[in-house]
């Protein structure tokens, strides 16, 4: 499922027509469970195409409706499972934007030596954090433009700007 990214986790049935809550981890959440979407629903039991018929951001929660579950026993069983999302068919971001699994494993460079690479990305509500994987262990670093001189996601790689204590 290399093409394929994950998107959201299944929660537990929500109502008796085989809705079922979610935990989304997309930031593109109106594009990704839009009416008609193909999805893919990966569960201990199987992997299939799923599509989808509705989907509601609520108080209580984010709420998805498949074609394919159609009652509560049916949304039951689905739970724990991971909904995918074809990342060819991801939109276009703009100039300095990038997608989180673009640059997992990237190189990280500092003063042009290779200080480490990245292991993952995560957004805090400060903002978003590089882990870099260096020889000496894991360190976070801020994404944003005061710490990385640049992002050459051809490669990939993220240049940091010098400071002191980095790394």
């Amino acid at each position: 499922m290399s093409d394929w990214i994950a998107i959201a986790t299944v929660l537990k049935p929500h109502g008796v027509k085989g809705a079922f809550k979610i935990k989304s981890a997309s930031d593109f959440t109106e594009a990704r469970y839009q009416v008609g979407q193909t999805l893919k629903l990966e569960t201990p039991l199987n992997t299939r195409e799923v599509t989808v018929e509705s989907y509601a951001d609520l108080t209580a929660g984010e709420v998805l409706k498949l074609a394919e579950i159609n009652d509560r026993d049916e949304a039951y069983n689905v739970r724990g499972g991971t909904l995918y999302f074809d990342k060819t068919e991801r939109d276009e971001l703009e100039e300095d934007a990038f997608y989180f699994d673009e640059l997992e494993g990237a190189e990280v460079y500092a003063n042009d030596a290779l200080v480490g690479h990245v292991k993952t990305l995560h957004d805090y509500p400060q903002g978003t954090m590089l882990r870099i994987q260096t020889d000496t262990g894991e360190k976070l670093v801020p994404f944003l433009k005061v710490f990385i001189e640049k992002v050459d996601s051809s490669i990939p790689a993220i240049y940091l700007k010098d400071w002191e204590g980095l790394l």
